[in-house]
């Protein structure tokens, strides 16, 4: 559901911007990995103690936290998402290769997100280009 990606400012009823576009991408990201929404309360954060995030890098869980950052002000910019260094990482590691097959899946679905997030981010797309692409 579109609802469950929007910001916080948005369900308040502000004008759309560049944060609520990096908050709802923020959310697909979340949802991709752990298969639910955004929680929505005012106290709410990423619960990275959830075992869907165990085999999730540092860097993909730091992306996501700027990312749900609740202040569209302490939020990510876009800019800033394009050069952080979870896009930055190379593709599937080595030491997976040859790695157990369920590695072998978890790596390829972080390189085909990494690719629709780089896309997206390119070609100034809203968060509904990381669903439908």
């Amino acid at each position: 559901c579109i609802r469950d990606s929007l910001s916080p400012e948005d369900l308040r009823g502000a004008a759309p911007s560049q944060a609520s576009d990096v908050w709802a991408m923020g959310s697909v990201l979340h949802y991709l990995i752990t298969g639910l929404h955004t929680p929505h309360s005012p106290e709410a954060s990423p619960d990275f103690s959830l075992p869907a995030w165990d085999s999730v890098s540092d860097e993909l869980k730091d992306l996501v936290a700027q990312m749900l950052d609740r202040s569209p002000c302490g939020r990510i910019r876009m800019e800033d998402v394009a050069r952080h260094r979870w896009l930055q990482l190379g593709r599937v590691s080595e030491k997976s290769v040859g790695g157990s097959a369920e590695q072998i899946a978890v790596d390829y679905k972080r390189e085909s997100c990494v690719q629709k997030t780089k896309y997206c981010i390119a070609n100034d797309k809203s968060f509904n280009c990381l669903l439908y692409t």
